[in-house]
């Protein structure tokens, strides 16, 4: 059975660790540049990971260095959420 507000509770901590509702809407944006851009379907996809695995800062449009924490494929299948019921 769906958890809703376990699944709220961890849309919303993904959007407050991406830097707020401004940076993720700067990451959309890039990597939608990324998808309208030139190359191979693989070096898209290798800038899309680049995009998202690193913060933007909405105030200048420029990324900050460094991985997203909690970021990666430990949550993809969602065996692995932390249970905060």
């Amino acid at each position: 059975m769906v958890s809703y507000r376990r699944l709220s509770r961890l849309a919303t901590n993904v959007v407050e660790n991406r830097g707020g509702v401004d940076a993720l809407k700067e990451d959309a944006k890039r990597l939608g540049d990324v998808a309208k851009g030139k190359g191979s379907i693989t070096d898209k996809a290798k800038r899309a990971v680049d995009v998202v695995s690193t913060k933007s800062d909405p105030k200048d449009g420029r990324s900050k260095a460094g991985p997203i924490e909690g970021s990666g494929a430990a949550y993809s299948s969602g065996a692995n959420l932390p249970r905060k019921d």
